[in-house]
């Protein structure tokens, strides 16, 4: 008799890009993790990926979809993702030597705890100051700079040892923000909100660091506050779990910084443009675009062109800061739990971060 097997369906945003995969069910749920590793956030644009390895070839074949478009990190790398060329989703990738299958969890319809068990966070270092591991149970195993389930497990101590302590003597006033192939690259400077362009930028702005005295929860809730941060030096950064970012990028948690386009200036020193460089743009909803690179699927950029047209949404994982993935010398992360929590799939996996995140928030 054959083994019970499930198919499943991994589509991105758009739904030009679909994939089915056989899984035994005896297999589930499939051991899942995390990656930190530079090349994955760049890749992403986020703070970590979030994979499966899939025990069978997905159907079609991805290296013969037209609908995707694929990406090798570097000559020697043997690993080959693939994203949607229309928005931009990263949905799978391929370890060439093993011929091992990645799939993106937050893309698996119905991919709920009972598909999906995340126990490793792998290449955790890399993120410098613990990112997106930081939020993780603890029950997660953290790896050094090492694949999935060889190396040596970071105890607790030692996981809190390797990380980087943000150093107020350590800000620059440029950051650097750059996807994995550098088709997209721009600098941010340090935000003026007192600055007479900025306020007649935005005339009925609330600037918490110059009107208002103290910052309430209600104000911080305010549609006039709620995009610009508390300390004058810093932009105001935010996690999400809704729907669209997830398909939109493939993974469970996107993270973005608030920054005044104004502050924006690509790398060859030309004005803001909503393309330049590799930059794709898809319609995820109405007057609301997102912006990827064309060339390595890198997400950029969330705008709302009506509600915030002098604003937009920058992904964090394409950030080089010094102080680490969550660029702490740059960001003020918002002391809300990640938005549209409903959304998720995988309410396990949404519930862990969440109250990862607010643990961690609550002591800055």
């Amino acid at each position: 008799m054959m083994a019970e097997s499930k198919t499943f369906t991994a589509r991105c945003h758009c739904s030009n890009a679909k994939l089915s995969f056989a899984v035994p069910a005896s297999s589930l749920p499939l051991t899942s993790h995390t990656c930190h590793c530079s090349i994955c956030r760049r890749i992403h644009g986020t703070l970590s990926v979030f994979h499966a390895r899939i025990p069978s070839p997905p159907t079609p074949d991805p290296r013969h979809c037209p609908s995707l478009t694929s990406y090798r990190a570097h000559p020697s790398s043997d690993v080959l993702r693939f994203f949607c060329s229309t928005c931009g989703s990263q949905l799978i990738a391929l370890a060439e030597a093993d011929q091992h299958w990645f799939v993106s969890t937050g893309l698996v319809e119905g991919g709920d705890e009972t598909v999906f068990e995340y126990k490793e966070a792998i290449f955790a270092t890399h993120a410098v100051d613990g990112g997106l591991a930081d939020w993780l149970d603890q029950r997660v195993t953290r790896k050094w700079d090492t694949f999935i389930g060889v190396g040596e497990s970071l105890e607790a101590d030692a996981w809190e040892n390797s990380k980087r302590r943000v150093c107020d003597g350590e800000r620059g006033s440029v950051l650097h923000v750059y996807c994995q192939c550098r088709g997209v690259e721009f600098r941010i400077s340090r935000p003026d909100y007192a600055s007479t362009a900025f306020q007649q930028l935005f005339p009925h702005l609330e600037i918490p660091s110059v009107n208002l005295a103290s910052r309430t929860a209600e104000k911080d809730e305010g549609e006039r506050t709620w995009w610009v941060a508390r300390d004058p030096s810093k932009y105001l950064a935010s996690a999400c779990l809704c729907t669209s970012c997830r398909l939109s990028t493939g993974c469970e948690l996107t993270c973005w910084a608030s920054v005044a386009i104004m502050f924006i200036t690509p790398a060859d020193g030309s004005p803001f443009k909503t393309e330049f460089g590799t930059l794709k743009t898809y319609n995820s909803s109405p007057d609301t675009f997102r912006r990827f690179c064309g060339t390595c699927g890198a997400t950029v950029f969330w705008h709302h062109m009506v509600e915030r047209p002098g604003e937009i949404d920058v992904a964090v994982g394409l950030m080089d800061a010094r102080t680490g993935a969550r660029a702490e010398d740059w960001l003020e992360w918002r002391k809300q739990p990640p938005s549209f929590a409903e959304d998720a799939i995988n309410k396990k996996l949404a519930k862990q971060l969440t109250d990862g995140y607010m643990r961690w928030v609550n002591t800055k």
